[in-house]
This record gives C-alpha cells, sequence and structure tokens, in this order.
C-alpha cells in the first residue's frame, strides 16, 4: 500500500518563528547602522568646526608674521574701538602689516596694509543677518593700503568701528568659544642671551612685543546648534572643567615671532 507523499512545505508556527527571528536581526541592525551613522555624524562635525579653527590660525600666524617694525606705539595696539571687550579683551590686536599687493585690492599703491583680529557674537552667516544662527565667530579686520595711508595721512585711527558690522570685517572661523592673542617680551640674562618670555609687556619699552601666542577653542558644530543665546555661550565658558566642555571644546595654540625694531 502506497502513502501519500510527505509535504515539505513550512508550516505557520515555522513561519512566525522566522519573520520573529528576521525582525530582531533589522531591528539590531538598523540600532547598530545608527549608532555608527551618528558617531560619523559627531565625528564630521567635530572635524568640519576645528578644520576652519586650525585654518584661521594659521591666515593669523601668517600675518602676524607680516608685522612692520616700528616704535610707534601706536602700531601694534591689543584694544579695538568698537570690537567686544567685555568677555575677550584678551582676544584682541590690531597691527600694520606689509603684504604682497596681489593680496590687497587691484588698485593697491604699497605693501603697507593695517590687519586686526577679534571674537565678537554675531551671525554665522552675514547674508541671513540676526534671522539667521547666533554664534561667536572669529574675525579678521583689513584695510588695504590706500584706506592705511589715507587714514595715517589724515591722523585717523586705524582701529575704529572694528566689529562684526564693518564691511572690512570678514570672519574667519565660526563657533569660536574662546581666543586669547598675548603679547610676550624676551627676557635676557647679563650675556644677552633668551632665558625665558614674559607676559608683562610695557608698549613704550617695547613698541612690538617679541612673540605673540594665539589660543583659539572652538566648539563642534553639533553642540554650537544648542547654543542658543550669547548667554548659552558665555555659561559653557565659565564651565572649563565641565564634562560638556572637555567633551566638545579643542584648543589650539602656536606662537608667532614678530619683527621688532
Amino acid at each position: 500500500m502506497k502513502t501519500a507523499p510527505r509535504s515539505h512545505a513550512f508550516t505557520l508556527l515555522e513561519l512566525l518563528v522566522a519573520v520573529s527571528v528576521l525582525s530582531i536581526l533589522i531591528v539590531v541592525l538598523m540600532n547598530v547602522v545608527g549608532s555608527a551613522t551618528s558617531l560619523w555624524r559627531g565625528s564630521e562635525n567635530r572635524a568640519e568646526s576645528y578644520r576652519e579653527a586650525r585654518a584661521a590660525l594659521q591666515v593669523m600666524a601668517s600675518d602676524f608674521e607680516c608685522n612692520m617694525a616700528s616704535t610707534n606705539t601706536n602700531y601694534f595696539v591689543t584694544l579695538l574701538s568698537g570690537a567686544d571687550s567685555t568677555t575677550l579683551a584678551n582676544g584682541q590686536a590690531g597691527f600694520l602689516a606689509s603684504l604682497p599687493v596681489t593680496a590687497q585690492a587691484t588698485n593697491s599703491k604699497s605693501e603697507v596694509c593695517t590687519v586686526a583680529f577679534f571674537a565678537a557674537y554675531g551671525p554665522k552667516s552675514p547674508i541671513a543677518g540676526t534671522n539667521g544662527l547666533q554664534g561667536w565667530n572669529l574675525y579678521r579686520y583689513f584695510l588695504e593700503s590706500n584706506e592705511t595711508f589715507s587714514r595715517l595721512t589724515n591722523s585717523g585711527a586705524l582701529f575704529t568701528s572694528v566689529n562684526p558690522s564693518n564691511t572690512n570685517c570678514e570672519i574667519l572661523a565660526r563657533n569660536i568659544l574662546d581666543l586669547k592673542i598675548t603679547p610676550l617680551v624676551a627676557l635676557t640674562n647679563s650675556a644677552g642671551i633668551i632665558t625665558n618670555f614674559s607676559t608683562n609687556w610695557d608698549r613704550s619699552i617695547n613698541p612690538i612685543p617679541h612673540l605673540v601666542e594665539i589660543q583659539t577653542i572652538s566648539v563642534n558644530n553639533e553642540r554650537a546648534r544648542r547654543l542658543l543665546t550669547q548667554a548659552d555661550w558665555i555659561a559653557l565658558r565659565a564651565n572649563s572643567n565641565s564634562i560638556d566642555y572637555l567633551k566638545n571644546t579643542k584648543t589650539f595654540t602656536t606662537r608667532v615671532k614678530l619683527n621688532t625694531p
């Protein structure tokens, strides 16, 4: 007697078990992909912000290296008229520099120009104005040679109205939590050999310091988006020992030798 052929189809119970296992695997895989994507996005946000800070530091160092040696105490200053001097008083500097004509306006007639750096709270995108995202930016103030000579001839101040709304200012880097520009003077022994550097710069004795130390502290983009007001930025800056600060900021420092008379 012949028996009926055995069916090889899946039972309903087997299908339910397979679907359940597949669903669990998909959920686990999605969590892994989500975590990896979040880590990648965070890494990219940090890298982008820190790239800007490093590039800005290079621009600043290059300009400082081109400062003009002078005995005039007005040609290197650490307090700018119009720049924010409340919370970042140590992050300002302005000086006469000798930059190639090719780096200036097409009708510039000399290499002597005016450069200044400062940090202030303002729009991250000037085009968006106050309707866009706000934050602390690092600015470069620049007067080409013709305007510089015009002000020098007319006894006009070189570093006036140095603020984000000035058309002579451009953003070098965004999300700059802090900026410090420290003048340093060389200390020598009886043989005239430099033994150390001091922060006690007296420009009546040394119109141009021997070195400047530039320090920028940058916030990664992801954290900066959650700093909605100027008070939020100031609060983060004030808590430099907090986990939030240590996790989301990076410090860049360099020293630049200046041309002295």
